[in-house]
């Protein structure tokens, strides 16, 4: 994943060197990539990218197991007979609980790896300025930290939150979909 995001995130930004100011494509920013630090450089930002996936994938089906749970014990809990709570532990959730069970995993795995996500995308998108340099993930942690604290490591978060909610909730409603018509009976 990594060298496709360090991509990724050099053709988002505008870069400063101007002498690359046009328009980037997928092969520009791999020449740029391959020009100033050959094929290793592909892997600028692996700690972030590896911090991000592992405990963040971890976190977002952690999570939403959790809730969904947590939603289970709460219908039961509501109902009336035995023979209620025995079928409402057989049946799919209703879609808002799933949904709502995918938005909450995927605004915690968000929120509690992206600093990780900040510092890479620094990482990676400083990558071609530096020229063959090299920071590390401590290292940019701790400039960002001291530049802008806490907030440093948050800024932008809000918006993929945002984003985070309708994404995990529909990811999360299709995937429990999928796994019940192909549960075996």
């Amino acid at each position: 994943m990594t060298p496709i995001e360090l991509v990724k995130c050099n053709m988002q930004i505008a870069l400063n060197i101007p002498a690359e100011r046009k328009a980037l494509t997928i092969r520009s920013v791999i020449t740029l990539v391959y020009k100033h630090g050959g094929i290793r450089r592909f892997w600028f930002g692996q700690t972030g990218t590896f911090v991000r996936e592992v405990g963040g994938g971890a976190l977002w089906f952690g999570f939403k197991e959790t809730t969904t749970e947590l939603f289970y014990r709460w219908n039961v809990q509501r109902s009336s007979s035995e023979g209620e709570k025995k079928i409402l532990r057989e049946v799919p959730l209703p879609l808002w609980q799933q949904g709502l069970a995918g938005a909450s995993a995927g605004v915690s795995n968000n929120f509690f790896f992206f600093p990780a996500d900040t510092i890479k995308s620094r990482m990676q998108t400083s990558a071609l300025l530096m020229k063959g340099k090299t920071k590390t993930f401590q290292s940019e942690t701790k400039e960002v930290w001291s530049q802008l604290g806490l907030r440093g490591l948050y800024q932008g978060c809000g918006i993929t939150l945002l984003k985070s909610v309708p994404a995990s909730a529909f990811i999360f409603v299709v995937h429990d979909s999928l796994m019940q018509l192909l549960q075996p009976n």
